[in-house]
């Protein structure tokens, strides 16, 4: 009974199987004409970390493998695996001689020259053909290049001297109290004397310049403002504000408003003040004893993410003590004026410092120059300061990206131009203890010699 039973279930199977059979309609296989490469990447090399984070564009109508954006500076290319993805392939060549059959490349190629693969496609008779190129950075991206094309405007310079690039002009003025002699410059690399600035005050300050709008403005004896829109005629103004101040400095332009210290001529208490036209000032919220009234360093800025603001470093006081300060502020837009904040802070050390320079540059503030509370000029790492987190803290740069010449001569009171045409700084003139200086500096970051600087 059981092998009858045994005999039974083959023969259903047998049928099963025969019905299945007479029902499956064999699939045949495709073939393709299509040849192009769709993409291509590096694989994970230990030896050159880089290679793989390249992105590359296939551009089928001029037969080009690249990428837009180059590897960084000094990335290995001599000895890389590629992987492909192809529209079909019955397999390919490299550089037309050994054969792949995979996506992935058997062995390893040279890429720091043009290599060029052939692709056939499934039906063995088309091909495409590419040139496969590997872009890397010939230059060191975030090195900064120093140069010293001048090595002395006049030989007349003096302690009291302001470089301002005015209308892509360089202006360079320098004065003894009494006389006030005029350089300038298409390129700060040749100067020439310019007639004596007709309407400027006897004894001007010249630190206390700054340029907006096409303009110099110059503030003098506390009430009496100067400009120039050719850095060669002055016009004066009488300050119109509260009477009961006096307004002691320029501090910078921010949201289309000029912003000063006053000084209540009677309680001497500091207080920030501000102006739409530069003559005309509203006296606004107190300051704080330890805000500068001088020898500070001052720039505007707009980090790469956040809002504009300012930032005041270093200085005197109104008593002239040196201050370790780190003054910061973003307009307040309930009341339309500065909400300043000390960014003094027990993690981070910064000493009091004055007649520093300031620039944001290349996403972070360059701090140059300087001397101490005791009126030194200390080392490289005081001499040049940078910060990437908006003046929070500070630190000496790598010394192989943006180190100090050897023959930079330590110094305060410099000017620091930031020329946004050509992305250059410039650090013009300065004085050491001894010796008023006139020489002109440029640095230049790398990146900004690349196609699109913005990345960097």
């Amino acid at each position: 009974m059981k092998v009858f039973q045994h005999i039974c279930l083959l023969f259903l199977l047998s049928l099963t199987t025969f019905f299945i059979s007479c029902n499956t309609t064999a699939t045949p296989v495709s073939v393709s004409d299509d040849a192009t490469v769709k993409a291509m990447y590096f694989q994970s090399n230990d030896s050159s970390p880089n290679l793989s984070k390249g992105v590359f564009i296939v551009d089928h109508e001029k037969g080009l493998i690249y990428n837009p954006d180059s590897l960084p500076y000094k990335t290995r290319v001599d000895s890389a695996y590629a992987v492909f993805s192809f529209a079909s392939t019955d397999g390919y060549l490299i550089n037309d001689t050994f054969p792949e059959t995979s996506y992935i490349t058997s062995k390893s190629y040279n890429y720091s020259k043009p290599v060029k693969i052939t692709n056939y496609a499934s039906d063995k008779k088309s091909k495409k053909e590419y040139t496969i190129i590997v872009n890397v950075h010939k230059v060191e991206t975030y090195l900064h290049v120093w140069k010293n094309p001048v090595s002395n405007i006049t030989e007349d310079a003096t302690d009291n001297q302001k470089a301002v690039l005015l209308n892509n002009k360089y202006f360079f003025f320098t004065g003894n109290g009494s006389t006030t002699r005029l350089y300038s410059s298409a390129d700060a690399s040749t100067w020439s004397p310019e007639s004596t600035p007709a309407g400027l005050p006897a004894g001007a300050t010249f630190r206390n310049m700054i340029v907006y709008n096409n303009q110099i403005l110059l503030l003098h004896n506390g009430n009496e403002l100067y400009t120039s829109k050719n850095a060669l005629t002055w016009e004066k103004h009488l300050l119109i504000g509260d009477n009961n101040y006096d307004f002691l400095v320029l501090l910078f332009n921010f949201k289309n408003q000029y912003w000063s210290v006053a000084q209540n001529k009677t309680t001497k208490r500091l207080n920030i003040a501000s102006s739409q036209d530069g003559i005309t000032w509203s006296v606004q919220n107190a300051l704080s004893t330890r805000f500068p009234v001088s020898d500070f360093a001052a720039t505007t800025f707009t980090p790469r993410l956040g809002r504009e603001k300012v930032i005041i470093v270093g200085g005197k006081d109104a008593d002239g003590k040196k201050l370790n300060t780190r003054w910061s502020a973003e307009n307040d837009p309930t009341t339309d004026s500065l909400h300043w904040v000390n960014l003094n802070n027990s993690s981070s050390k910064f000493d009091a410092v004055s007649g520093a320079a300031i620039a944001y540059y290349g996403s972070k503030l360059i701090l140059i120059g300087g001397a101490d509370t005791y009126d030194q000029l200390r080392d490289t790492s005081f001499q040049m300061r940078q910060s990437i987190d908006e003046g929070l803290t500070w630190a000496k740069p790598d010394t192989t990206q943006n180190k100090l010449p050897a023959s930079f001569k330590y110094r305060t009171n410099s000017s620091l131009i930031h020329n946004k045409t050509n992305n250059t700084l410039y650090i013009i003139g300065g004085k050491s203890i001894l010796m008023p200086f006139s020489d002109v500096w440029t640095v230049k970051a790398n990146f900004y010699n690349f196609v699109d600087p913005s990345k960097y």
